[in-house]
């Protein structure tokens, strides 16, 4: 909300970043709204995104990245945006998302890249519960170096985390 922004001019913090953004209306809202309305405060922006059907990845709704990046690409020009990126996302959908959102690195102002993915666990909706893809745990030494390798896909500054279901182990070999 506007007043959250106004909050955060006061707070003295270096950058507002708007996380899990799901679809394209939302996220070039976003860009336009800080560009025009805030464009003294930079900001980071990381879409939530998925595979489909066919393995290729797209934004929550079902918008390709491809498609994205195209809207991007004209948004971007003297904005305030300083790193985009995938968050809440499989850890394996981190490197084509970064390829898919290349174009978006290479026509923009943009410093960084961010990845931010879950622990890999599946929600199992009934019973309620996680579960491990194939019953086979991933060690948080595996999954840093698997977030590792799979993020040289993205641009030469990269910001590199964790979302859902991750945890300090994991953070610490990161």
């Amino acid at each position: 909300s506007i007043m959250d922004v106004v909050k955060f001019q006061q707070s003295g913090a270096d950058y507002l970043w708007f996380q899990t953004v799901p679809n394209t209306e939302e996220i070039c809202f976003v860009v336009e709204w800080m560009k025009f309305s805030y464009p003294q405060i930079p900001f980071l922006l990381s879409v939530q995104c998925r595979f489909d059907q066919m393995r290729n990845v797209v934004l929550a709704d079902g918008t390709s990245l491809e498609r994205l990046a195209e809207r991007m690409a004209r948004k971007l020009d003297d904005s305030n945006i300083v790193a985009m990126g995938v968050n809440c996302v499989d850890p394996h959908v981190v490197s084509p998302a970064l390829k898919s959102l290349s174009a978006v690195f290479q026509s923009s102002p943009l410093v960084a890249g961010l990845a931010l993915p879950n622990s890999g666990e599946v929600w199992i909706p009934q019973p309620p519960h996680w579960r491990w893809p194939d019953n086979i745990e991933v060690s948080p030494l595996e999954w840093a170096r698997t977030l590792l390798m799979l993020s040289e896909d993205g641009p030469p500054h990269m910001y590199l985390g964790g979302c859902c279901r991750t945890n300090e182990s994991m953070i610490q070999y990161l």
